[in-house]
Formats: C-alpha cells, structure tokens, sequence
C-alpha cells in the first residue's frame, strides 16, 4: 500500500494525538503534591529538588527537578532543571514540558527560556534574538520569534509588541494580528475588554472591545492598569506622591485614588496599603479590613493570611482573627486542620485556630490524608568524649565545640554549652559569628529593634561585659567595635586597644589601622597609638608658631595626613593615599610609609586587608564530640496520637 507525503503526515499527526490522549488523559484523576529531596551537585552545592506523589504516597514524578510549575487546569506543565556541564563544569537550567504521568513532551533549547502553559501556548523568550515567540506542548514554534514584547494568550488574545512600530496590538492563535498595532499601551483581554493607550493621545485611556472598537475613559488618570474580575487600578500623581483607586468595567470611578497601594480585586475583595500598613477594601471601595497590619495577602476561600511582628495568623473575611500572629509559616487547611511553624517546630491548628496538635515536631510531611499524618520527631543531642556521654535536651540545634564551647538553639535563639554539658549562656543571641582562634561575636535583640554585639570566649562565657552596636571580623588578631561615641579596636581577649571615638575605621593590616575623625585621617598601631597622628586644629611646631591656617605645608611637617584620603590598608610599607588639595591627578596616587613619609609621583594601588582566614573544620575539637540521633518519623491521628 503506497501512501503520500501529506497522508503520511496525517497519520503521524493522529498517532501523536493519540499518545498525548493517553498520556494527558489517564483513566482516572489523581491528586498530586509536591514533596523535596536535598542533593549535591557535582560542583559541590546543594540543591532542593521537587518531585510529585500522589495520594498513596507513590513518587509518580521523582525528584529531578529545580521547580515544578502547578498543572492549574491543564494537563501540562512546566519544569525547570539542573543540567551539569561538564565541559564548563558548572550546572545549567534546563527547561521541560511534562505531563501528569511525567513523561516528557519537549526539552527546550538552552537559549529559549519559557513562561508557564497558557490557553495551551507557552510564551518563550529568544535569547539569541531577544525576541518572543509561542510554542505548543510539543515544542512546534507556533508563533515565531519576532515581538518585542507579549503576554500571554487571554481569551483567546495575546498582546505583542511590534518590532517595526514599536506599538503593541494583538494577534491570534495562529500569529494573525486580530487588532493591529496602534497602542503605546495594551494589557491582555478580561470579560471582553481590554485596557489600552492610544499612541496619539498622551493621557487618554479607553475600553477596547474584541471587534477593535473603542470607549474613552472619560476621567483623566497617569495611569489605568490591567482590567481584571471587573475593575482595573487607576493612578494618580498628588504632589510628589502616586496614589491609587479604581473604575469599573465601564469606566464609573468606584474609588478616586488616594491609597499607597490597591492589589487587584479577586473575590470582590482588593488589599490596600495606607501610611505603610495594609487593609482590605471591597468592590464599592467601602474598607472592610482597617490598614493595620505589615502585610496581608489572601490565603483561601475563607481566611487571608496576615503578618505582623515578622509572625503570621488568619483572618477570617470579615477580618476577625481567627489564628493569632505567633506562627513563622502557615500551611494551608486539608481536612480542617493546618500546620504551623513555631520557634522551628511543627503543630496543627483547626479553623477555629486552637492549637489541637502542639508545636513539638521537627517536620512534617505533607497534611492529613483519611485523618492521618506523618510527623517527625525532634532530634536528641549527645556529647561523646573519651570519658563519658552526656545526654543533653531536646535542643532544635547543636553544634560542634569550638574549643570548650558549643553552640546550641532552641527555637530562634542560640546560647552555648560548656564541655561538661552545661548552660553556661542561656540562649539569648539571633546571631553567631565564629573567628579565627574560637572566639565568637554574638548579636543579641533589643526590643526597640535595635541589636546589641557582645565577645564570647572559647569556653562558652562572655569575655567583657563591652557591648557593641556593630562589630566586624578580627584582621591581625583586631576587632573593629562601634559604639554611641563611635569606632574603636579590641583584641582577641576583649581589651579595647583603643576605646569607640573614631568616626570611620579600616582593617588592620602590616601593625596599622587607618582612623578617620572629622573627615580627617591618621593611623594607629597594635598598642592603639597615633603613630601618623589626625591634625587636630592646633598644631604647633619647635621651629616657629605657627596659626591653624598656616601653609598646608608647614601642616604637613606634623599632620603628613592633612587634606588626604586614605584609599587602602598597608601592603607591606605602603598605603594608597589622594591629596584632595591637589590640582594635577594624572601623576596617580600617592604612597605613605609607615612612619608617615609621603612619596610622590608613586603609583599606588588601593590595597584592602581581608579578615582573618580560618576554616572551621580545622577549629572543631575533637575530643567532645556532638552526635545527632535523627528524629523518628510516625503516624499521628487528629488528636496527635500515634497510630503506629
């Protein structure tokens, strides 16, 4: 039997829509959720990875991904990659479509990059190009790279920018354009209409409907943004300030702008910002939710999720709080119950927002599935040495002794154990730094939301009881300090070299310190002395008195630094300084030594000092060592009983 090309064709044609029926459509739906694996990568860095299961915990797309987009309503999706290089030995993003069942319809080229599935086109960008282009879910290039810019397809429209006018207009499916180019503004089609922007007309906005048609906006705004569920955010300038309402679908102002912010209404409901604290408005502008709160976004059909503190909670529509703000993270209601996150341990709260299930575990998989849910529980803590093993509590966290101190966490605070085991600093501290030699900086918050940095030794107990407002890495065994009086240097016991009265500072470097007082500079040495001294308004000399505005170079006879900015540290005898005075820069920059003698013509280059190198490895102690018993996964029903 012979057969043509193009009969050929159509039976290739049919046999692929046959196995993307099959492969799109299986015999029954499935629920799928994502769960994470961590992996290293032949670089050595660690990556999450997302896989999807399905109800009975069966792994129906592994873990080999970066990111799954969510299949929404479609049968494909979007997946993201890491692909290793091994010519450039580096990890490269790759992008995927794939189906429910994971099977891969199409790879993508390295320089195409894809947006998520949309009226069953992907909008891709072009990088060799720069242009944007459409395929479909078996990567046929639908839509040739050829627009500026576009959006994607919206009832059966997309918007595109054309190359030639630079005005945007809007094509079909097929790449036609329906509307021509003529707008120096277009958003994407909403119940018909769609916002645009006449390229003649500098501050008119109107109504486009599908047949080309137009209806004037007739109130003048800066600018009408995307229509969307019915209304479209309007902007307008008062002052120095950009204020915000919104019109409906006909153009009627329901809310003259004068509002930070207004989100776009879902559910005839809009977020609001005012004097930088959110609220809820519904759709006759009416405010249902005062402005109180950091941020507030929708969570469900029920609740908005709200922050305040840094801490989360739930209110419900009518803005009553449901779950306080005392969570770091919420998940979302499956089965009526929701976990939450508090002070790094996992529990369950009900839509009433009682606690039912307390917040002692250290992960959760998942959420409840026929009243049941798989937890982990809290790690245990030992510290093993040759002589003994301690049983320590149930800490969230515990790290390796750094000399005779080990640092633990319970919740988002860290304190430090001694090497018998005992809490020689109660936790207290949001912040750790490790130096060189084991002594630590610790960062402790006050409740004007300010923090105070205090010296902690390699025993676990505070070195001084010095506090800073900052503190910065020790470089040649120093610490610069900042307090309310300014800059300053300690040593690795905690010993001010020189207390906090500098307004700027620079590493040590080769035994010298820059020092800046009153934008004027000088160095100090190990004992916190001024061996190149700051010009301190009254110089006097042995030779002659000399008055403040004497020659600048009678001043430099004392005051080497006087009009100089210091560019860099010491490199072995010698910092990069610039003379400010100076009217001919094309000599470079100048050289002081260490003993303040200025060499001209010199080209200098600005050297700057880097902390002390350590590797932490190398500071563990050895002999006490921290062991971790890994928590035990269990099942666990609605009252938190184990079903196991």
């Amino acid at each position: 039997m012979n057969f043509s090309a193009n009969s050929g064709r159509s039976i290739m044609n049919c046999m692929l829509l046959f196995l993307f029926f099959i492969i799109s459509h299986p015999s029954k739906s499935q629920t799928l959720t994502k769960f994470y694996l961590e992996k290293e990568t032949p670089d050595g860095l660690v990556f999450t990875y997302e896989g999807l299961k399905n109800v009975t915990d069966e792994i129906i797309i592994p873990a080999n991904y970066d990111f799954i987009w969510n299949f929404r309503n479609d049968s494909l999706t979007l997946a993201r990659k890491r692909i290793w290089n091994p010519i450039e030995k580096t990890t490269e993003l790759s992008f995927q479509i794939i189906s429910k069942s994971g099977f891969l319809y199409f790879e993508f080229p390295y320089y195409l990059i894809p947006e998520p599935n949309n009226e069953g086109l992907f909008r891709c960008f072009n990088t060799k190009t720069n242009k944007w282009g459409f395929v479909d879910g078996f990567g046929n290039n639908i839509i040739k790279y050829k627009y500026v810019e576009a959006l994607d397809f919206q009832e059966g429209l997309a918007v595109v920018k054309d190359e030639i006018s630079l005005l945007y207009g809007y094509i079909n499916k097929k790449g036609n354009f329906i509307i021509k180019p003529a707008y120096s503004e277009a958003f994407s089609f909403s119940e018909g209409k769609a916002i645009v922007k006449n390229s003649a007309s500098a501050d008119t906005y109107s109504f486009l409907n599908k047949n080309g048609s137009q209806v004037p906006i007739k109130e003048s705004y800066k600018r009408v943004y995307n229509l969307e569920n019915g209304f479209a955010i309007v902007e307008k300038s008062n002052a120095d300030t950009i204020l915000y309402g919104f019109i409906d679908s006909t153009g009627k102002e329901i809310l003259s702008p004068k509002f930070q912010f207004i989100d776009n209404f879902e559910n005839g409901t809009a977020v609001f910002l005012q004097n930088n604290e959110a609220g809820m408005l519904n759709s006759k502008g009416e405010i249902i939710i005062p402005a109180r709160y950091d941020e507030l976004y929708r969570f469900d059909q029920q609740h908005y999720l709200f922050q305040k503190n840094g801490l989360k909670g739930l209110i419900n529509l009518d803005g009553k709080t449901i779950v306080p703000a005392k969570y770091s993270l919420i998940d979302y209601f499956n089965e009526g119950l929701s976990a939450v996150l508090k002070f790094d341990k996992w529990g369950f709260v009900d839509a009433a927002g009682n606690e039912v299930i307390s917040c002692k575990y250290a992960e959760v998989k998942n959420s409840f599935v026929n009243g049941v849910v798989e937890v982990r529980t809290q790690d245990k803590w030992l510290i093993e040495s040759a002589k003994d093993t301690i049983v320590l509590p149930p800490y969230d966290e515990v790290l390796p002794f750094y000399g005779k101190a080990a640092a633990f966490r319970i919740g988002n605070l860290w304190g430090f154990l001694n090497d018998h085991g005992e809490e020689s600093i109660e936790p207290k501290f949001v912040e750790l730094v490790f130096n060189k030699g084991g002594d630590i900086f610790g960062r402790i918050p006050l409740d004007d939301g300010l923090s105070h940095w205090v010296l902690i030794g390699n025993n676990g107990e505070f070195l001084t009881t010095n506090v800073y407002n900052e503190i910065v890495r020790f470089t040649e065994g120093f610490a610069a300090v900042k307090n309310e009086k300014g800059w300053g240097f300690i040593d690795v016991n905690g010993l001010e070299i020189v207390s906090p009265k500098y307004d700027a500072v620079r590493n040590f470097s080769n035994g010298r310190a820059a020092v800046m007082k009153n934008d004027l500079w000088g160095f100090i040495n190990t004992s916190g002395h001024e061996v190149i001294p700051i010009y301190n308004g009254n110089p006097s000399f042995e030779d002659e008195e000399v008055a403040p505005n004497d020659t600048l170079f009678h001043i430099r006879e004392s005051y080497p630094l006087y009009g100089m900015i210091v560019l860099g540290d010491f490199f072995e005898n010698c910092a990069c300084i610039q003379d400010e005075f100076a009217s001919d820069t094309q000599n470079g920059n100048l050289c002081i030594n260490k003993i303040g003698k200025l060499q001209y013509n010199n080209d200098c280059k600005p050297f700057t000092k880097i902390a002390d190198y350590f590797d932490p490895k190398l500071e563990i102690n050895t002999n006490l060592r921290i062991v971790r018993i890994p928590g035990k996964w269990m099942k666990i029903d609605k009252s938190g009983k184990s079903v196991e």
